[in-house]
């Protein structure tokens, strides 16, 4: 019976990815965005009945959705068909990779096809009403959780200016910018890619062992902008009239105004491996399959694209890129101060110049099963049980 079912399970991944060059044939045909591409294959899960989890408030009148692109309808009429047809016969279930390339651009092709083998929740979509929020993947060490999202507006025609709609993000229930399960340690890096605005962020988790979720929230932000009019009357320097100088030459008073209202849970669950490791100084860090990380902050030295060597149990030695490293220290609770030191590591490629803009030049998400010691800044840590 066994392999009766390793030849189903066969059939299933040749028909999946029969149709997934099919689809890819049809949308390069007709040149459509990766955004488009993303919203298509959406559907096209939809209406081959695989559930696309979406989380949202109250029903409020919507608008229509309206296509712009005949195109747009027969390439997703054709990509549901192939599917659905797909799923009829073999009956496949499970999502397909709609977002390798946010996952490529943070983890390069190796790293994100070893998180696609993980077994990871599906995406969750979460919504206002009027942007749609997508927790595309979260991973947690314990000490930190790197956390992939996509935005995009509900309605395709509508037109958003993402950098002022990620203003002054919070945990729920807590003061705008603040915080309580866990604390950004390297802002929320967004990029806009067609419709859509990439988001990777990574919290850094002061409890142990940490929360299930945390649930950050956008609000309306009102800026305290000065009146044009007095600048122009002003003889001296215009930065004289903002707090924050980013602001000069801003006359949009409105921030977060399409985002106001959305509610993301963020899991924090450990899903990925992390090795403690010490050196003989008594100095502490953990090492998982994304980071590096010490709850303290180390003189380690650190320079821009420093170097630090993994060895392995077989002798062999892994080479990682540290392009920046983020150090926090504060007050965390009355009377009581944390610091912390956080580096997301990239494996080098033999061959290929390390270049963190180009996918097929690192790995970002690798094995740490075999890793027995760390060397960097004449420093050795050796993995602990302790």
């Amino acid at each position: 019976m066994e392999h009766v079912q390793a030849k189903f399970d066969a059939l299933n991944m040749q028909a999946l990815a029969l149709a997934d060059d099919k689809l890819k044939q049809i949308a390069e045909s007709a040149s459509c965005t990766d955004a488009q591409n993303s919203r298509i294959l959406q559907r096209t899960l939809e209406k081959a009945n695989i559930p696309q989890t979406v989380h949202q408030p109250a029903a409020e009148p919507k608008k229509p959705v309206q296509h712009k692109k005949r195109k747009l309808r027969l390439i997703a009429a054709a990509a549901a068909a192939i599917i659905t047809v797909t799923a009829a016969a073999l009956g496949v279930s499970g999502r397909l990779t709609y977002n390798k390339p946010l996952a490529e651009k943070n983890f390069g092709i190796l790293g994100a096809a070893r998180l696609e083998k993980m077994d990871l929740p599906e995406p969750v979509t979460y919504t206002n009403g009027t942007v749609n929020a997508t927790v595309e993947a979260a991973l947690c060490d314990g000490n930190c959780v790197l956390v992939l999202m996509t935005m995009e507006a509900v309605d395709p025609d509508m037109e958003i200016d993402w950098d002022k709609e990620l203003y002054n993000w919070q945990e729920a229930g807590c003061e705008p910018s603040s915080y309580r399960s866990a604390f950004p340690v390297s802002g929320l890096w967004p990029e806009v890619v067609g419709d859509q605005c990439w988001i990777s962020m990574t919290l850094w988790i002061p409890e142990e062992p940490p929360a299930a979720t945390m649930t950050l929230t956008v609000q309306r932000q009102e800026l305290d902008l000065p009146d044009p009019e007095l600048i122009k009357q002003y003889d001296g320097n215009p930065a004289d009239f903002y707090a924050d100088p980013s602001m000069i030459g801003e006359t949009d008073p409105v921030r977060n105004r399409y985002t106001d209202g959305l509610e993301i849970q963020i899991p924090l669950t450990i899903n990925t491996p992390v090795l403690k490791m010490a050196a003989e100084n008594g100095e502490e860090l953990y090492l998982s399959g994304f980071e590096i990380y010490a709850d303290m902050i180390l003189d380690l030295g650190y320079e821009r694209n420093s170097e630090v060597t993994a060895y392995r149990s077989d002798g062999t030695a892994t080479t990682f890129y540290v392009p920046s490293v983020s150090r926090q220290a504060g007050d965390w609770k009355p009377g009581e101060k944390r610091a912390m030191m956080y580096a997301k590591l990239y494996q080098k490629i033999e061959g290929k110049n390390f270049n963190r803009f180009k996918p097929e030049t690192f790995n970002g998400l690798f094995d740490i099963t075999d890793v027995t010691r760390l060397e960097f800044d004449n420093t050795v840590y050796n993995v602990t049980t302790d």
